[in-house]
């Protein structure tokens, strides 16, 4: 997804403009100005296009498959009454949801009358806990009834929520194990009702909430009532209320850990106050710092404010503990630098690895935490490029992780990437054993595993046909009729919010622990139903019977196609873009505004538009599959010609020239390791997931692709003359330290 801040500096502005205007641009396309021509058939497709759309033919055949079931009736009766019933829960207008449920409760015939009863009975217990009391019988009855629907679960959640707060632990007792969801609230008083047991049942919950305070992650409100008894009764210590504060505040999250602070016993005065200068201006508190290594809480606040400052300025954080080591415990030493170190490498700064390596010498006890580590990594294999003793680093680093964290096919990757430099052989044995696991998994790091093995790959798109009868029995169940009904009421009332939300949440309950032959099932009903994004997630959830022409569909084949040539771009990589875009919903709007199959802003489509000439654009037009797919189309072409490399152009799609450019090391990277190192998790991952998707499409549609590794390639490096922090596209619109915002949330599920 891209947005306005990514446009064009004036200079390319005046190039498309002439482009535009130039009555000859089509023969010029001979003497090497094809991208002049191509501005003029963008502006001849949207004529096209709009004469297409005032006709309003019919699809043509690569179009079917989506969409083609969708409803086009209008709002029933009932679907009308329903959605009122809706607007009344969301103002919590009991007497209007009264009369809804006695009207629905006679409507048995309409899928979606439970969640009338559902939404007067939750709003009830907004408004007091008490009602609890009054309900019972009903949120038992109605709980009973409709079994696992997403509905019923929620209503479980309120219901216990409000039985906590009533402190109601014999009905609690008997309701709990009724409820599957993971609610934190709800965890935190089963916790509460455990404890209240005694015996075993306390022990047990004090090793849990124990647990759950050392993962350092933020609680809901009865876990603090619970932690604060435990202190009391001294099963939590002042050392375990420390390590959770710092594990927070490293991790910005402020109220969580002032929440914690303030159980500590005899906290310093003021203490409160001191975050809050710490986190606001951390220069000026360590200036001011009377700092005394015995003094456990200005220590942590000066953690706290070094990690603050070293989020914007790595080196003035660095210049003071260099300055004041003999002020810190030489355990805060180790994290001061480890924080310092992180933050570099996250700003791909090379002295990185240098303040790590003070991490690891101020304490050799020290332990980096998984955040660190996984940085610390990223810094390494950008510096093996020109020092390969930083496999070793790679290799060690990994192999300190948590258990669950070095199991994430990353840092297998990588690990098994770290033994092959080694003359061990028995390093050489264990490389190629991981090497062998990935491949027999599915994601990016498993196929460029499978290369290395020498293995060839070949995705088989063979069609799985799903048999009629289990496609007929699927679309009987309950949660797949009322997420269809909810997926149309979505369609009708964009406005209406989380529509699809629901509609999300019911394809959930209905694909639970299926096997796969119904997921296959599942994920072509979605496609019969118009619902790409559920096709294709749906069938990738499959374990050993793989449909690969339903993860990577060809929808709207011809305009891409015609799109690809006008443009010179690969069709696979426009493929794979969309793919991970917008899952192909041409309807597909995202949280920030951007728009359809190629989720653009429309600040960048009204740009895209006035470069090639277009005098009838309107942002209603860029939903349109032909206007979006040209629009977009051009744009990738141009930071394609901006970058001039498909890495880069891939990441700057995402999030923006500028960072994409630098981003680069000083020296030529290999494709993985800058796409690894990119220091957005969402681009990241983003520039992974689509140049696989451009492999897979790559096999479907010429046949045979390069392979995984040639397609990332080698990025070229920085020019020896950088322009950094010069944007050479427009003025930013959000603060260019904050990463992209997320795609549309039904999408990326």
């Amino acid at each position: 997804m891209f947005s306005a801040k990514f446009l064009s500096t004036v200079s390319f502005r005046r190039f498309c403009r002439s482009a535009a205007q130039s009555s000859n641009a089509i023969s010029a396309a001979s003497s090497g100005l094809m991208f002049y021509a191509a501005a003029v058939v963008l502006a001849l497709t949207f004529g096209n296009n709009a004469t297409a759309n005032q006709a309003d033919p019919a699809p043509s055949v690569s179009q079917i498959p989506f969409g083609a079931a969708k409803s086009t009736q209008p709002l029933s009766k009932i679907e009308r009454e329903w959605l009122n019933a809706r607007a009344a829960f969301e103002r919590r207008d009991i007497a209007a949801l009264e009369t809804a449920k006695e009207r629905f409760g006679q409507r048995s015939d309409f899928v979606l009358a439970p969640y009338v009863r559902y939404w007067w009975i939750s709003a009830q217990l907004a408004q007091s806990a008490q009602f609890a009391r009054t309900l019972e019988s009903d949120i038992i009855r109605f709980s009973t009834e409709n079994g696992d629907a997403p509905f019923a679960d929620q209503l479980r959640r309120d219901y216990l929520r409000a039985l906590g707060k009533l402190v109601s632990w014999s009905q609690f007792g008997q309701f709990q194990a009724a409820y599957t969801g993971d609610d934190s609230e709800v965890a935190c008083q089963r916790l509460r009702y455990r404890f209240q047991l005694g015996g075993t049942d306390r022990s047990g919950a004090i090793a849990d909430a124990r647990n759950l305070l050392l993962t350092a992650k933020p609680a809901a409100e009865p876990c603090y009532d619970l932690f604060d008894k435990l202190v009391a009764a001294q099963n939590i210590s002042e050392e375990d209320l420390w390590r959770r504060a710092r594990s927070l505040f490293d991790a910005g999250q402020l109220a969580d850990a002032r929440r914690t602070t303030g159980l500590i016993p005899n906290i310093r005065a003021g203490f409160e106050a001191s975050t809050a200068s710490a986190n606001l201006d951390p220069r000026h508190f360590l200036s001011k710092s009377a700092l005394r290594p015995e003094d456990r809480a200005l220590v942590e606040l000066t953690l706290f404010a070094i990690t603050r400052l070293a989020r914007t300025n790595p080196e003035a954080a660095a210049y003071w503990v260099d300055k004041n080591t003999a002020r810190l415990p030489r355990s805060a030493q180790s994290h001061a630098w480890a924080q310092i170190g992180m933050h570099a490498a996250m700003q791909l700064q090379p002295e990185a690895l240098t303040w790590f390596a003070n991490a690891r010498a101020a304490d050799n006890l020290y332990v980096l935490n998984d955040q660190q580590a996984g940085w610390l990594v990223r810094a390494a294999l950008r510096g093996s490029s020109t020092d390969p003793a930083q496999w070793s680093n790679v290799r060690r680093t990994i192999q300190e992780m948590s258990d669950v964290e070095r199991r994430d096919p990353t840092w297998r990757y990588w690990l098994a990437r770290a033994m092959a430099t080694s003359t061990n052989a028995t390093d050489l044995t264990t490389a190629r054993v991981l090497r062998e696991t990935l491949s027999r998994e599915n994601h990016f790091y498993a196929v460029m595993a499978a290369e290395e093995l020498g293995l060839a790959l070949k995705p088989n798109f063979q069609t799985v046909k799903s048999a009629d009868d289990a496609i007929a029995r699927l679309r009987e169940r309950a949660a797949v009729k009322r997420s269809f009904a909810l997926y149309r009421l979505a369609d009708l009332k964009p406005e209406v919010k989380d529509l699809r939300g629901d509609a999300f949440r019911e394809w959930v309950v209905a694909m639970r622990n299926a096997d796969d032959e119904t997921l296959l099932a599942g994920a072509e009903i979605a496609r019969q139903q118009g619902l790409p994004d559920r096709a294709i997630n749906t069938a990738e959830r499959t374990k050993t019977m793989h449909d690969f022409s339903q993860r990577y569909p060809l929808p709207h084949r011809e305009t891409l196609q015609t799109n690809a040539a006008t443009f010179g771009l690969d069709e696979a990589w426009i493929y794979g873009l969309i793919r991970q875009e917008s899952r192909f919903m041409t309807e597909a709007r995202s949280s920030v505004g951007a728009i359809g199959l190629m989720q653009l802003m429309p600040t960048t489509a009204k740009w895209a538009a006035r470069q090639v000439g277009v005098k009838d654009y309107s942002v209603n037009r860029v939903a349109d599959v032909g206007v979006n797919l040209s629009l977009g189309s051009f744009y990738l072409k141009h930071v394609l010609d901006d970058l001039g490399h498909p890495v880069l152009a891939t990441a700057a799609y995402n999030a923006g020239p500028n960072r994409a450019r630098r981003w680069r090391a000083t020296v030529p990277l290999e494709g993985a390791i800058y796409a690894e190192s990119i220091p957005f998790s969402e681009t990241r991952d983003y520039v992974k997931k689509v140049i696989l998707n451009k492999w897979y499409y790559g096999h479907r549609i010429h046949g045979k692709s390069a392979s995984l590794s040639e397609l990332m390639g080698v990025v070229p490096a920085k020019p020896g003359a950088t322009t950094a922090g010069t944007d050479r596209t427009a003025p930013a619109i959000s603060n260019p330290s904050n990463p992209p915002n997320p795609q549309l949330a039904a999408v990326t599920r």
